[in-house]
């Protein structure tokens, strides 16, 4: 049964985690690329986009956090209060004491 919980769970958040995790592979690819090779020239225009490219992947590490958080909680409320939560609600508990 719990094997077919996480079955479910995780196509419902791999539908959105896996592209944003994918950009982040992307940028993190490129900040590595600039890093090694962008950085260290001394022309202007290579320099600020290794600048662009680390700042890039700084907004895209920040953007799984917040991604990540939003998507866990909209998972727990459906899971708990929304129909996928049914059977919880079938307990002679409060919602405070589900929490």
């Amino acid at each position: 049964m719990l094997r077919k919980l996480l079955k479910h769970e995780f196509r419902a958040t791999g539908r959105i985690m896996l592209p944003v995790i994918g950009i982040l592979l992307a940028t993190s690819v490129a900040a590595n690329l600039s890093l090694r090779y962008l950085l260290g020239s001394n022309a202007w225009f290579f320099s600020m986009l290794g600048i662009l490219l680390l700042t890039a992947f700084g907004f895209a590490i920040f953007g799984v956090f917040i991604v990540s958080f939003i998507l866990m909680i909209q998972r727990f409320y459906k899971n708990l209060l929304q129909d996928e939560g049914y059977v919880m609600l079938t307990l002679p508990v409060s919602i405070h004491q589900h929490i």
